[in-house]
């Protein structure tokens, strides 16, 4: 990786870490300043109490599992309340609902009707949708009821907390619970888009751009996914299913983006389990759309396809990490897996807690809190790490530019060596035979009467000729081309494009101009003359670059001579 590109990936991180701490910080004073309930009794809690049409009390998050099917063999179910009778004001019936269908009735009158129709491919459920329903003050006193049509019959479907009041103190009340979860989220998110944009414009060696690109990938997806967890989302932009749909989504291609960054990341890693992955993650879409489109199972009720999916493709990683792990020892490779196997285990623990839960305590209160800290927890160890090879290899790639310099460069002059000459020479041979360029001017120099400096005034004098001799022809012709010391005395400078001849003629001027005036130097011991050549590449005069450079160190020759004889002045 090129200096530029290595400061640039730096810059590129740093401002968005800085941006990110300012964006964190001005969320944090929005929040503890602007959002906070200011009075705890602006809301009150309306959600216990509440009674079915036998008076028999219900908790509203087992509305799910307590309905019956009515007449038309939907699953229905009547609940009600009643309104405060110290009611002043109208105000505000605030809650959230998950993957039902309902109407509020005060008296005999239905004031609010939430019955949409589900689009949604994957799922029959409508996903999460917070509900504001106005109560006159005129209705203190009276009963409100809700008539509630369920999805499902057990968790899946339910009311959350009903709170009476203002309903930007319920929005203060939903920041406060879940605006730290959120803002966590979409600093995962950034951090993904950052790992893309670095593989994307960065020329990382070493396989980080495709590491960076997964990692991103993968970190995008759970940063959307713990994001609509917290119901921020849902609570922004409103009533919208597809939220629900990309979560399920999420969860069954994450896994494969998870494997997909270990087969990345290992040193020994079979593409057997690359491919047994996606395969199985195919599987599990195919399985899940074709049950929700004929009706039988939609996401929700065949959850168990994904958590099968989860444990295969858990172990087909587990198991890529333990065959990297014998392959690297037996072939003495130094590996650091412990933040693979760290993050396996942290997916694998959270993971299995919460299954078990969900089907031990099934048709109890769904929730997915541990493995979707688990997860969370497990991607930034990835991201950590990804960042420490990074850096790893942005430092390797520094000392090897710095190698390459030193190789490719004249120590005493600065200008590119006899080894850069010869791998310019290539690349320009190659450009000229894919018909990339078609012009290449070659110009060779050489110090006249060297040999006689060095006996006369010591190699240090001469090195000075040397030095000067290289600035003149750098400054003469560096702008236009690329100089090199190709000997002792000799120097060679490639100038591609048109307008080659007006360059070369310009370049000599100035040379001999810089000539000159060096030569005015009081106290100099011996003048300084430089002979010169050159010769155009021609692909019907010349059979290659080489035979062209050949005729131009005929022409400083017969230069040379001519300047010996006092032509050339």
């Amino acid at each position: 990786m090129k200096k530029h590109e290595k400061s640039a990936v730096f810059d590129f991180i740093l401002i968005t870490i800085l941006l990110l701490f300012a964006g964190f910080i001005v969320f944090l004073k929005i929040d503890n300043s602007v959002y906070r309930i200011r009075d705890g009794r602006s809301l009150e809690d309306f959600s216990t109490a509440w009674y079915t049409e036998d008076n028999k009390e219900i908790s509203l998050e087992d509305i799910g599992k307590s309905a019956t099917k009515n007449s038309e063999g939907e699953p229905e179910i009547y609940v009600y309340h009643t309104i405060p009778a110290y009611l002043v004001n109208d105000t505000i019936l605030n809650f959230r609902s998950k993957n039902l269908r309902f109407q509020v009735i005060i008296g005999d009158e239905v004031v609010y009707d939430f019955m949409p129709e589900i689009q949604p491919v994957l799922s029959k459920g409508n996903g999460s949708c917070f509900h504001r329903v106005t109560i006159k003050r005129e209705d203190a006193g009276e009963k409100v009821g809700l008539k509630v049509f369920p999805i499902y019959n057990d968790s899946g479907s339910l009311i959350n907390k009903i709170y009476l009041g203002r309903t930007w103190d319920y929005f203060g009340k939903i920041l406060d619970q879940n605006f730290f979860g959120f803002q966590f989220s979409f600093v995962i998110i950034i951090i993904g888009i950052i790992l893309i944009l670095i593989s994307l414009f960065f020329k990382l060696s070493n396989g980080h751009n495709e590491r960076n690109r997964v990692l991103g990938i993968l970190t995008v997806s759970v940063g959307v996914w713990a994001a609509s967890e917290t119901l921020m989302l849902q609570f922004m932009f409103g009533y919208s299913p597809q939220l629900n749909e990309i979560n399920h989504l999420l969860l069954i291609f994450m896994p494969y983006f998870f494997v997909s960054y270990v087969y990345q990341d290992l040193e020994y890693s079979r593409d057997i389990f690359l491919k047994a992955s996606f395969g199985v993650t195919v599987l599990e879409l195919i399985l899940v759309s074709v049950l929700s489109l004929a009706g039988i199972k939609d996401s929700h009720e065949g959850i168990y396809i994904i958590h099968i999916g989860f444990f295969i493709i858990g172990v087909m990683s587990l198991v890529a990490a333990v065959e990297n792990n014998i392959y690297c020892k037996k072939n003495k490779i130094k590996t650091n897996t412990l933040t693979i196997a760290l993050s396996i285990g942290v997916f694998a623990i959270s993971a299995i807690w919460d299954i078990l839960s969900y089907y031990i305590n099934y048709g109890g209160r769904d929730n997915g809190t541990v493995m979707r800290i688990g997860i969370l927890i497990g991607v930034l160890l990835l991201v950590v790490d990804s960042m420490r090879k990074l850096f790893e290899g942005i430092k390797k790639a520094e000392l090897t530019d710095k190698v390459a310099e030193i190789s490719y460069t004249d120590s005493l002059t600065g200008l590119a060596n006899r080894t850069a000459f010869e791998e310019k020479e290539k690349e320009i041979q190659k450009k000229l035979d894919n018909g990339e360029i078609e012009n290449v001017l070659i110009c060779q120099f050489d110090l006249n009467d060297l040999r006689r400096i060095n006996d006369n005034y010591g190699h240090a004098y001469g090195d000075r000729h040397i030095i000067k001799c290289a600035e003149i022809i750098n400054k003469a012709f560096g702008n236009s081309g690329s100089a090199f010391r190709v000997g002792g005395d000799e120097f060679t400078v490639f100038v591609i494009g048109d307008g080659t001849e007006y360059i070369y003629e310009r370049g000599i001027l100035k040379l001999k101009e810089l000539e000159r005036e060096y030569n005015r130097t009081p106290d100099l011991l011996m003048p300084l003359h430089i002979a010169y050549g050159h010769a155009v590449y021609d692909k019907n005069e010349f059979e290659n670059l080489e035979k062209a450079g050949i005729e131009a160190d005929k022409r400083m020759y017969e230069c040379k001579d001519r300047m010996k004889k006092g032509a050339i002045v």
